[in-house]
C-alpha cells in the first residue's frame, strides 16, 4: 500500500476511480449548463478557459502566446481512456492541424455556433482523470457533432 505523501499515493489519489456520482441527464440540462465535472465527459465535448501556462505544462510544450488580452485555449475532448478518464487537447484558431471543426457548427445540446474555425491540436494531446480533480475551469460549450468534425489530407 502507497504511503499518502509518495508519488504512488497521489498518482492513485489523482487517477483513482471517479467518485460515484448520481446519474445525470446533462443533455436535458441544454443551454442551461456552464460548468460540467469531468465524471460526466464524453467523447467529442468542447470547453472554453484552458489557462494557457497550465496547457503549456500539461502537454510539455503548448506554444500559447500568452497576450495580454488571450490567456486561454479550448479544450477538446478526443476520447475516453477506459474508465480512468480521457485524452484531451487544446485548440486554436490559428491554422495548425489537419483536424479541425468548422466554423458554423452547432453544438448539442447548448446549440451554441462556432464562431470560427477550431484546430484541434493532437499533437499536444495529454490524458485528464475522471475521478473530478481536473486543474482546469473549464467552460462547458457542448458536444461537436460528428459531421462538422474534418479532417483535411
Amino acid at each position: 500500500m502507497a504511503k499518502a505523501g509518495s508519488k504512488q499515493g497521489f498518482a492513485a489519489r489523482l487517477w483513482g476511480e471517479a467518485p460515484k456520482q448520481p446519474p445525470l441527464d446533462w443533455r436535458r440540462l441544454g443551454a442551461s449548463i456552464r460548468r460540467l465535472p469531468s465524471p460526466y465527459w464524453e467523447e467529442r465535448m468542447f470547453f472554453h478557459g484552458a489557462d494557457d501556462r497550465k496547457l503549456r505544462d500539461a502537454t510539455g510544450g503548448f506554444p500559447a502566446t500568452f497576450r495580454r488580452d488571450k490567456k486561454t485555449h479550448p479544450l477538446f475532448v478526443l476520447k475516453r481512456l477506459a474508465n480512468f478518464g480521457f485524452q484531451v487537447c487544446p485548440c486554436t484558431s490559428v491554422p495548425s492541424s489537419p483536424f479541425y471543426i468548422e466554423k458554423g457548427c452547432l453544438l448539442e445540446p447548448s446549440e451554441y455556433a462556432m464562431e470560427r474555425t477550431s484546430y484541434i491540436m493532437e499533437r499536444f494531446r495529454f490524458g485528464l482523470p475522471r475521478s473530478g480533480k481536473v486543474n482546469f475551469s473549464l467552460r462547458f460549450m457542448g458536444v461537436v457533432p460528428e459531421s462538422c468534425l474534418r479532417r483535411s489530407l
